[in-house]
């Protein structure tokens, strides 16, 4: 090992044959020499180096292979650390790479165990006015796959601002403009278990295929069964909810918005046509926390109370009306949709 490295951190391959050595050099830009070791021939490699502040982190996330690894390097003191990640082999010497990153806090990533994948969705304006094609990056086994989705997608949830809305660990739900002046969004599904080549039609929609369009603001749940989408929809002609960052400004500004359950068109494996199930008047819901799916067919609601300023029509003036806060269970059912209603002033 070189001189003049400390805070050596010793990493094994999922067989035991290599080990990943990581030094740290303290003088200068405090860079980290990443080396593998064959322990049956004690033959070395030196994978590659990563010069970084003295404030960051860097170790083995995971394998996608016996010899295929992920390294991970990440700002842990800052208040929005962004965590990246590289690939290396460790087998072949200066294999270290980067691939993506996670985003701030890893909001951006999908992680999944069967097969062994990283996901990372780039929404574009990255939660700003900005501009940038929404995409895909995916590594596993096979090697690194790009994807571009579209014009732009936008953040789905107000917990934690992330780029989509995952479903049972592996599916995500998203939602993508074709231009600049869209008002209309495309909610879209993938199965992040496959790549997106492997979607084939009939045993899965292929990618990119839209399932319901509207003006949909967000993406708030999704049914056990998937045959029900939760979203808010809108009507003002202008996407908001991406700019909220905090949910009382949801809240203060979203009195046109309004919680629609959905059926996506050419639901798997009948193909049947969509629709609108249901749609509730302005209330104050903008968070998926606020949803939840008792049982493939029921959906509770818990709405927030709210306040807006509305302009009256007669003198002129403002005047503030009062939404409670209310729960509300929908059910659905053969013969219609069951809705009951609780509220408090």
């Amino acid at each position: 090992m070189p001189e003049g490295h400390g805070d050596w951190r010793v990493y094994g391959n999922p067989n035991n044959e290599w080990l990943i050595i990581i030094g740290r050099n303290f003088d200068g830009a405090g860079a980290y020499q990443i080396y593998s070791h064959h322990l049956a021939t004690s033959q070395q490699n030196f994978l590659g180096e990563k010069r970084m502040s003295i404030d960051t982190a860097v170790g083995v996330d995971d394998w996608l292979t016996d010899t295929l690894g992920v390294m991970y390097s990440s700002i842990y003191n800052y208040s929005s650390p962004i965590v990246s990640y590289y690939r290396f082999d460790v087998t072949t010497p200066n294999s270290l790479e980067f691939v993506l990153s996670g985003g701030e806090f890893n909001r951006n990533l999908i992680k999944i165990d069967s097969p062994k994948r990283y996901i990372a969705f780039y929404s574009g304006g990255e939660f700003s006015n900005g501009h940038g094609n929404c995409s895909l990056v995916i590594l596993d086994a096979t090697g690194i796959t790009y994807q571009e989705i579209g014009y732009e997608c936008f953040p789905q949830a107000t917990d934690e601002l992330r780029p989509f809305y995952l479903h049972n660990e592996s599916i995500i739900y998203y939602l993508v403009l074709d231009g600049e002046d869209d008002m209309i969004a495309s909610l879209q599904r993938y199965d992040t278990r496959y790549l997106p080549d492997e979607l084939i039609f009939p045993e899965n929609l292929p990618f990119g295929e839209g399932l319901f369009w509207g003006e949909i603001e967000a993406i708030l749940g999704v049914s056990p069964d998937e045959k029900q989408v939760a979203v808010i929809l809108d009507d003002d002609n202008e996407f908001n909810y991406v700019y909220f960052r905090d949910y009382r400004d949801c809240l203060h500004y979203g009195e046109t918005w309004r919680v629609a359950i959905i059926k996506p068109f050419y639901q798997l494996p009948e193909y049947e046509p969509g629709g609108i199930l249901h749609h509730t008047e302005p209330i104050g819901v903008c968070s998926p926390s606020q949803v939840a799916w008792l049982d493939e067919e029921t959906v509770v609601i818990q709405a927030y109370p709210v306040r807006y300023a509305l302009l009256a029509e007669n003198d002129g003036g403002f005047h503030f009306p009062n939404t409670p806060s209310s729960l509300r269970r929908i059910s659905f059912e053969e013969n219609g949709v069951n809705i009951a209603i609780t509220t408090q002033q």
